[in-house]
C-alpha cells in the first residue's frame, strides 16, 4: 500500500486530515442551518454544496480511521518536490480567481484545470495521457459550467470570452 507519490510508503492515519474533515462537516451543518432562512429556490445551491461537503468529509474521516496508526513518533518528510508544487498550486489558483472576471468562467476554469493537472502529475507525460487528461478536463469543466449556469442558475463571470 503506497501513496502513489515519489518516496511514498505505507498509508497511515492522518490526524490533521481528520480534524479538518470534521471542521468542514461542521461548516456544512452550519450552512444547512443558515439556509433555513432562505427561499426554497435560493437555498438549492448552498444546500447541495453543504450536503456534499458533509458526506465527503465524513467519508474522509471513515477512510482515515480505517488506516493503521503511524508507528512511533516522528513525521514523514514532505520531500523537496512538494514545495514548488504547493507554490505553483497557490499561484495557479490566484491567477484563476483574478482572471475570471476579465476572461470568463469557462475559459479560465478550463485553463486552470489543465495547468493544475500538469502541476499535480507525478508520472511522465505520454501522448495518450495528455489526450485523456485534456479530454477529461474539458468534460469536467463543461459539466460544472452547465451545472452552475443551467441547472443551479448561478451567475458566473462572462468576461470577454465565456
Amino acid at each position: 500500500m503506497t501513496d502513489g507519490i515519489e518516496g511514498g510508503g505505507p498509508k497511515y492515519r492522518d490526524y490533521p486530515s481528520i480534524g479538518l474533515a470534521v471542521l468542514f462537516a461542521l461548516l456544512g451543518v452550519w450552512v444547512l442551518f443558515e439556509t433555513t432562512a432562505m427561499t426554497a429556490f435560493g437555498s438549492i445551491f448552498p444546500r447541495a454544496i453543504a450536503i456534499a461537503m458533509i458526506v465527503l468529509s465524513m467519508a474522509l474521516v471513515v477512510q482515515q480511521l480505517r488506516r493503521p496508526r503511524r508507528p512511533g513518533p516522528g513525521r514523514p518528510s514532505s520531500g523537496p518536490e512538494s514545495t514548488p508544487r504547493r507554490v505553483a498550486l497557490a499561484a495557479v489558483m490566484a491567477a484563476w480567481a483574478l482572471s475570471m472576471p476579465v476572461v470568463g468562467f469557462f475559459v479560465t476554469s478550463l485553463l486552470a484545470f489543465l495547468v493544475l493537472l500538469a502541476v499535480a502529475n507525478y508520472d511522465g507525460w505520454t501522448p495518450r495521457r495528455m489526450l485523456l487528461y485534456g479530454a477529461s478536463g474539458v468534460v469536467v469543466v463543461a459539466g460544472f459550467y452547465l451545472l452552475f449556469v443551467k441547472a443551479l442558475l448561478v451567475p458566473v463571470p462572462s468576461g470577454w470570452l465565456f
